[in-house]
């Protein structure tokens, strides 16, 4: 398992040290939510995804001049390190989709790199077209939306959202 200090001030959990992975009994457990603790008064336990083969951040922000634009790019700690992404405006499709992961470096990681299987690209791209139809039948209220990372699991076994977060506007 996975146990996860959560709240809105919780941005970068990694470098608060807000996360604890491979939890694997209820001792372990209870020492991590004691610790968390300290940090939030809440916190979630989550199934531990260890088979991803990439880790991808997916974006939907709500411009009041251009509307949705769709940011894809390398997820989870690597976000602001590698600065690999890739924007889109609509209409938004799985093909432009699938063609803007091709166009990022970590895209060799999505094709299967140095014998590791490649990613479900398919799910991924459904992932992302789910965030944007949220964000347009939204478009009054979200201001962000933010999935990183996803984690892109072999092809056929899915993508797994592992930490979101969503801004919305204070007027109704």
């Amino acid at each position: 398992m996975v146990i996860k200090a959560a709240g809105s001030a919780l941005g970068h959990k990694t470098e608060l040290g807000a996360v604890v992975l491979n939890v694997r009994s209820a001792a372990e457990a209870a020492a991590a939510a004691q610790r968390l603790s300290s940090i939030s008064a809440t916190v979630l336990v989550e199934e531990m995804v260890s088979d991803g083969v990439a880790e991808i951040l997916v974006g939907v922000t709500v411009d009041p001049q251009f509307g949705q634009l769709l940011t894809l790019g390398a997820g989870g700690v690597l976000t602001e390190l590698l600065r690999d992404s890739v924007s889109l405006l609509p209409p938004f499709s799985a093909g432009t989709i699938r063609g803007a992961l091709a166009r990022l470096r970590v895209a060799r990681l999505l094709r299967g790199y140095r014998g590791r299987p490649p990613g479900d690209v398919e799910a991924l791209t459904q992932t992302a077209l789910a965030c944007t139809r949220y964000a347009a039948d939204n478009l009054e209220r979200v201001l962000e939306l933010d999935l990183n990372p996803v984690i892109v699991r072999p092809a056929g076994r899915g993508a797994v959202a592992v930490d979101a977060l969503i801004r919305l506007s204070e007027e109704p």
